[in-house]
Protein backbone atom coordinates (compact mmCIF):
# COMPACT_ATOMS: atom_id res chain seq x y z
CA UNK A 1 0.00 0.00 0.00
CA UNK A 2 1.20 4.10 -1.03
CA UNK A 3 0.38 6.83 0.76
CA UNK A 4 -0.38 10.25 -0.88
CA UNK A 5 -0.11 12.47 2.03
CA UNK A 6 -0.91 12.93 6.25
CA UNK A 7 -0.98 15.94 7.28
CA UNK A 8 -2.66 15.69 10.64
CA UNK A 9 -1.66 17.54 13.56
CA UNK A 10 -2.71 19.28 17.16
CA UNK A 11 -1.25 21.58 19.02
CA UNK A 12 -1.87 20.77 22.95
CA UNK A 13 -2.72 23.72 25.37
CA UNK A 14 -2.40 23.09 28.92
CA UNK A 15 -2.79 25.80 31.67
CA UNK A 16 -2.62 25.65 35.36
CA UNK A 17 -4.64 28.15 38.05
CA UNK A 18 -3.18 31.88 36.45
CA UNK A 19 -1.09 33.26 38.69
CA UNK A 20 2.56 34.86 37.94
CA UNK A 21 5.64 33.12 39.24
CA UNK A 22 8.86 31.96 37.80
CA UNK A 23 8.27 28.96 35.24
CA UNK A 24 9.06 25.55 36.47
CA UNK A 25 11.24 23.82 33.76
CA UNK A 26 9.58 20.18 33.06
CA UNK A 27 10.47 17.62 30.87
CA UNK A 28 8.32 14.73 28.95
CA UNK A 29 9.18 11.42 29.90
CA UNK A 30 9.03 8.53 27.23
CA UNK A 31 6.11 7.06 29.10
CA UNK A 32 3.76 10.33 27.62
CA UNK A 33 3.53 12.32 31.55
CA UNK A 34 5.06 15.47 32.24
CA UNK A 35 7.45 15.49 35.22
CA UNK A 36 8.56 18.46 37.12
CA UNK A 37 12.61 18.10 37.39
CA UNK A 38 13.70 21.33 39.27
CA UNK A 39 11.94 21.46 42.69
CA UNK A 40 11.36 25.36 43.69
CA UNK A 41 10.34 24.63 47.23
CA UNK A 42 9.47 28.81 47.58
CA UNK A 43 7.53 28.70 44.69
CA UNK A 44 3.85 30.40 46.28
CA UNK A 45 2.28 31.27 43.01
CA UNK A 46 1.70 28.32 40.38
CA UNK A 47 1.03 29.78 36.63
CA UNK A 48 2.43 28.20 33.46
CA UNK A 49 0.91 28.08 29.88
CA UNK A 50 2.48 24.23 28.23
CA UNK A 51 2.53 24.81 24.50
CA UNK A 52 3.27 21.71 22.73
CA UNK A 53 2.91 20.39 19.31
CA UNK A 54 2.80 17.18 18.35
CA UNK A 55 1.91 14.62 15.31
CA UNK A 56 -0.70 12.33 16.46
CA UNK A 57 0.18 8.79 15.49
CA UNK A 58 -2.81 7.12 16.05
CA UNK A 59 -4.82 9.67 13.62
CA UNK A 60 -2.69 9.52 11.31
CA UNK A 61 -2.97 6.40 9.25
CA UNK A 62 -1.03 5.25 6.22
CA UNK A 63 -4.02 5.74 3.21
CA UNK A 64 -5.35 2.69 1.50
CA UNK A 65 -4.29 3.70 -2.09
CA UNK A 66 -2.07 0.62 -4.09
CA UNK A 67 1.02 1.77 -5.35
CA UNK A 68 1.63 3.59 -8.12
CA UNK A 69 2.01 1.12 -11.23
CA UNK A 70 0.65 2.80 -14.69
CA UNK A 71 3.14 4.39 -17.49
CA UNK A 72 2.98 7.56 -18.95
CA UNK A 73 5.38 7.74 -22.17
CA UNK A 74 5.66 10.85 -24.72
CA UNK A 75 7.62 12.89 -27.12
CA UNK A 76 8.12 16.34 -27.51
CA UNK A 77 7.34 16.44 -31.46
CA UNK A 78 7.58 19.04 -33.81
CA UNK A 79 4.46 19.99 -35.11
CA UNK A 80 4.86 20.17 -38.70
CA UNK A 81 8.05 17.86 -39.51
CA UNK A 82 6.64 15.46 -36.64
CA UNK A 83 10.20 14.61 -35.95
CA UNK A 84 11.35 14.57 -32.19
CA UNK A 85 12.40 18.08 -30.73
CA UNK A 86 15.97 17.16 -28.76
CA UNK A 87 17.73 19.02 -26.26
CA UNK A 88 20.02 18.96 -23.76
CA UNK A 89 18.18 16.04 -21.32
CA UNK A 90 18.42 16.61 -17.62
CA UNK A 91 21.10 19.41 -18.12
CA UNK A 92 19.14 22.66 -18.85
CA UNK A 93 17.02 20.20 -21.40
CA UNK A 94 13.58 19.75 -21.47
CA UNK A 95 11.39 19.73 -18.84
CA UNK A 96 7.48 17.76 -18.63
CA UNK A 97 5.80 19.61 -15.44
CA UNK A 98 2.77 16.67 -14.50
CA UNK A 99 -0.28 18.57 -12.12
CA UNK A 100 -2.58 16.03 -11.09
CA UNK A 101 -6.43 17.08 -10.86
CA UNK A 102 -6.34 20.96 -10.16
CA UNK A 103 -2.97 20.92 -8.12
CA UNK A 104 -0.64 23.77 -8.93
CA UNK A 105 2.15 21.51 -7.61
CA UNK A 106 4.04 19.87 -10.78
CA UNK A 107 5.86 16.75 -10.49
CA UNK A 108 9.02 17.92 -12.45
CA UNK A 109 10.29 15.06 -15.47
CA UNK A 110 13.23 15.98 -17.51
CA UNK A 111 12.86 14.26 -21.12
CA UNK A 112 15.97 12.38 -22.63
CA UNK A 113 18.18 13.90 -25.02
CA UNK A 114 16.28 12.74 -27.73
CA UNK A 115 12.83 13.67 -26.78
CA UNK A 116 11.46 10.95 -25.21
CA UNK A 117 9.85 10.88 -22.20
CA UNK A 118 8.34 8.36 -19.83
CA UNK A 119 7.20 8.19 -15.94
CA UNK A 120 6.53 4.25 -14.75
CA UNK A 121 4.83 5.40 -11.53
CA UNK A 122 2.09 6.99 -11.45
CA UNK A 123 -1.53 7.26 -9.88
CA UNK A 124 -4.65 6.94 -12.03
CA UNK A 125 -5.92 10.22 -11.99
CA UNK A 126 -6.49 13.29 -15.17
CA UNK A 127 -3.58 15.05 -15.28
CA UNK A 128 -2.68 18.02 -17.08
CA UNK A 129 1.65 17.98 -18.98
CA UNK A 130 2.62 21.40 -19.45
CA UNK A 131 6.52 21.23 -21.11
CA UNK A 132 9.21 23.75 -20.97
CA UNK A 133 12.31 23.98 -23.05
CA UNK A 134 13.91 25.20 -27.13
CA UNK A 135 10.59 25.58 -28.46
CA UNK A 136 6.69 27.00 -27.98
CA UNK A 137 3.83 24.91 -26.90
CA UNK A 138 1.07 24.45 -29.86
CA UNK A 139 -0.87 23.67 -26.89
CA UNK A 140 -0.84 25.28 -23.44
CA UNK A 141 -1.31 22.20 -21.78
CA UNK A 142 -2.05 18.45 -22.75
CA UNK A 143 -4.54 16.62 -20.92
CA UNK A 144 -4.00 13.14 -20.27
CA UNK A 145 -6.58 10.45 -18.55
CA UNK A 146 -4.74 7.63 -16.96
CA UNK A 147 -6.64 4.72 -16.25
CA UNK A 148 -4.37 2.55 -18.19
CA UNK A 149 -0.76 2.66 -19.22
CA UNK A 150 -0.82 5.81 -21.70
CA UNK A 151 1.46 7.64 -24.26
CA UNK A 152 1.10 11.07 -25.73
CA UNK A 153 2.66 13.10 -28.52
CA UNK A 154 3.43 17.10 -26.80
CA UNK A 155 3.69 18.61 -30.21
CA UNK A 156 5.63 22.17 -30.43
CA UNK A 157 7.16 24.50 -32.67
CA UNK A 158 11.06 24.54 -32.14
CA UNK A 159 12.67 27.40 -31.38
CA UNK A 160 15.47 26.23 -34.19
CA UNK A 161 15.62 22.96 -36.45
CA UNK A 162 19.15 22.18 -36.61
CA UNK A 163 20.86 19.08 -38.50
CA UNK A 164 24.32 17.99 -38.74
CA UNK A 165 26.14 15.46 -41.34
CA UNK A 166 29.50 13.88 -41.40
CA UNK A 167 31.55 15.26 -44.48
CA UNK A 168 34.70 13.31 -43.73
CA UNK A 169 36.83 11.62 -40.87
CA UNK A 170 40.65 10.56 -40.45
CA UNK A 171 42.45 8.97 -37.69
CA UNK A 172 42.40 12.21 -35.71
CA UNK A 173 40.25 14.16 -36.54
CA UNK A 174 36.39 14.86 -38.83
CA UNK A 175 34.56 17.52 -40.92
CA UNK A 176 31.14 18.01 -40.03
CA UNK A 177 28.75 20.41 -41.68
CA UNK A 178 25.60 21.64 -39.71
CA UNK A 179 22.47 23.32 -41.16
CA UNK A 180 20.09 25.59 -39.48
CA UNK A 181 16.37 27.28 -39.60
CA UNK A 182 15.63 29.68 -37.04
CA UNK A 183 11.67 29.15 -36.55
CA UNK A 184 10.30 31.39 -34.36
CA UNK A 185 9.95 34.75 -35.56
CA UNK A 186 9.72 36.36 -32.27
CA UNK A 187 13.08 35.21 -30.80
CA UNK A 188 17.03 36.55 -32.67
CA UNK A 189 19.59 33.46 -32.97
CA UNK A 190 22.33 33.93 -30.78
CA UNK A 191 24.66 30.94 -30.94
CA UNK A 192 25.53 27.93 -33.37
CA UNK A 193 27.94 25.12 -32.46
CA UNK A 194 29.00 21.52 -32.56
CA UNK A 195 29.90 19.58 -29.88
CA UNK A 196 31.46 15.65 -29.66
CA UNK A 197 32.39 13.62 -26.93
CA UNK A 198 32.69 10.15 -25.83
CA UNK A 199 29.84 9.46 -24.44
CA UNK A 200 26.27 9.22 -25.76
CA UNK A 201 24.56 12.69 -26.48
CA UNK A 202 26.91 15.34 -25.63
CA UNK A 203 25.44 18.57 -24.74
CA UNK A 204 26.52 22.07 -24.59
CA UNK A 205 27.09 21.47 -20.90
CA UNK A 206 28.83 18.53 -20.76
CA UNK A 207 31.09 16.70 -22.72
CA UNK A 208 33.35 14.24 -21.29
CA UNK A 209 36.54 13.16 -23.05
CA UNK A 210 35.20 15.81 -25.61
CA UNK A 211 34.78 19.43 -26.72
CA UNK A 212 32.48 22.01 -28.09
CA UNK A 213 32.82 25.03 -30.56
CA UNK A 214 30.06 27.74 -30.09
CA UNK A 215 30.13 30.75 -32.48
CA UNK A 216 28.16 33.75 -30.95
CA UNK A 217 26.01 35.01 -33.55
CA UNK A 218 23.61 37.42 -31.78
CA UNK A 219 25.59 40.34 -33.53
CA UNK A 220 26.20 39.32 -36.77
CA UNK A 221 22.30 39.00 -37.77
CA UNK A 222 22.71 36.08 -39.49
CA UNK A 223 19.82 34.65 -42.45
CA UNK A 224 17.32 33.17 -41.30
CA UNK A 225 18.46 29.34 -42.58
CA UNK A 226 21.91 28.48 -43.79
CA UNK A 227 25.23 26.19 -43.22
CA UNK A 228 28.55 26.21 -41.46
CA UNK A 229 31.35 23.87 -41.19
CA UNK A 230 33.23 22.92 -38.12
CA UNK A 231 36.10 20.82 -37.53
CA UNK A 232 36.93 18.46 -34.59
CA UNK A 233 40.44 18.40 -34.15
CA UNK A 234 42.58 16.39 -31.42
CA UNK A 235 40.21 13.08 -31.90
CA UNK A 236 41.63 9.54 -31.00
CA UNK A 237 42.36 6.65 -33.05
CA UNK A 238 39.93 3.88 -33.27
CA UNK A 239 37.98 5.87 -30.84
CA UNK A 240 33.60 6.28 -31.34
CA UNK A 241 32.66 9.48 -30.99
CA UNK A 242 29.30 11.28 -30.73
CA UNK A 243 28.52 14.29 -32.60
CA UNK A 244 25.72 17.06 -32.20
CA UNK A 245 25.13 20.10 -33.77
CA UNK A 246 23.73 23.04 -31.24
CA UNK A 247 21.66 26.37 -32.07
CA UNK A 248 20.40 28.97 -29.80
CA UNK A 249 18.09 31.86 -29.92
CA UNK A 250 17.66 34.59 -27.25
CA UNK A 251 15.26 32.72 -24.99
CA UNK A 252 13.24 32.37 -21.24
CA UNK A 253 16.01 30.02 -20.29
CA UNK A 254 18.38 29.82 -22.54
CA UNK A 255 17.63 26.44 -24.15
CA UNK A 256 19.66 25.24 -26.90
CA UNK A 257 18.43 23.43 -29.81
CA UNK A 258 19.94 20.03 -30.79
CA UNK A 259 20.13 17.47 -33.91
CA UNK A 260 20.01 13.95 -33.57
CA UNK A 261 23.51 12.52 -32.88
CA UNK A 262 25.77 11.43 -35.24
CA UNK A 263 28.67 8.37 -34.46
CA UNK A 264 32.17 8.32 -35.37
CA UNK A 265 34.37 5.67 -35.41
CA UNK A 266 37.68 7.15 -36.07
CA UNK A 267 40.35 4.98 -38.07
Amino acid sequence: MATRGCSRSATITATYPPTSAPMPTFAIIPDGNIRDVIKNDNLMKRSVSIFMVAALLSGCSIDNYEKPSLQLTGKIIDSESKELVESGGINAGTVVKTYEGSSEQPLLLSTFPDGNFVNSKMFPAEYRLVAEGPFTLVRAEQPVSLSKNESVDIEVIPNMRVKSTLVSSSTNAATVKISYQKVNAQQEAAALGITWSTSPNPNMLVFPHGKTILDDVSADKIPDSGERTYQLTGLSPKTTYYIRAAARTVNPGNYYNYSPQLVLKTE
